[in-house]
């Protein structure tokens, strides 16, 4: 388990972000509804700073999301229990944003974890089948050229999303805790540093 300090949390914005998540990740979480209603996707490029709150998938992801159909996710390290639940949350974030009758499809491309392979296995089909309920067809490879490294989103609506961290962007938290903020809002987590870049394609 991981406490944080919060005179070591930094809200600070580096520069070179994009208006759009400057503007999302300063704003009061009532009116966050509103705002990602409201915000078009943007190309750019973001950076995030160690310990830095006010983050989350909807922000980073939600706008971009909208109105696409087929997503690919490749992600070498989608492996063990804290990654797949990363996974599950971005699923969240892609219900959260579709149409509620549009058929939506997911394909994600990862590495084979060679110590926990069934493990590993197991989690993929538990989200896939707990996605389907949702309406989100989930399917996933293991990339069998073992050479993989480069995380990124591909949606069919337009863009191409560089992660540098993947979906792994959180500090440790305490996830078991039921009464925990952190544990059922990702704004209230602290973040690693990390680095997003939007493209057209």
């Amino acid at each position: 388990h991981k406490s944080f300090n919060t005179e070591e949390d930094e809200e600070v914005l580096d520069d070179e972000q994009s208006a759009q998540i400057a503007e999302v990740s300063n704003e009061n979480p009532t009116t966050k509804v509103a705002s990602q209603q409201q915000s078009k996707p943007k190309e750019g490029h973001i950076v995030i700073a160690e310990n830095q709150k006010s983050i989350s998938f909807d922000k980073l992801f939600g706008a971009y999301l909208r109105g696409a159909k087929e997503i690919t996710l490749t992600d070498p390290y989608l492996r063990v229990f804290h990654q797949i639940r990363n996974l599950m949350e971005f699923i969240e974030t892609l219900v959260k944003f579709k149409a509620p009758e549009d058929d939506v499809s997911i394909h994600i491309i990862t590495a084979a974890d060679d110590t926990r392979m069934e493990q590993q296995v197991q989690y993929l089909e538990q989200v896939k089948m707990n996605a389907e309920n949702a309406g989100v067809r989930v399917t996933w490879e293991f990339d069998g050229t073992d050479t993989i490294h480069a995380r990124h989103i591909v949606t069919n609506n337009g863009w191409k999303i560089l992660l540098d961290r993947g979906l792994d962007v959180f500090q440790r938290f305490e996830i078991n805790d039921a009464f925990s903020l952190a544990n059922k809002m990702q704004e209230q987590r602290a973040c690693k540093a990390f680095e997003i870049t939007y493209m057209r394609t």
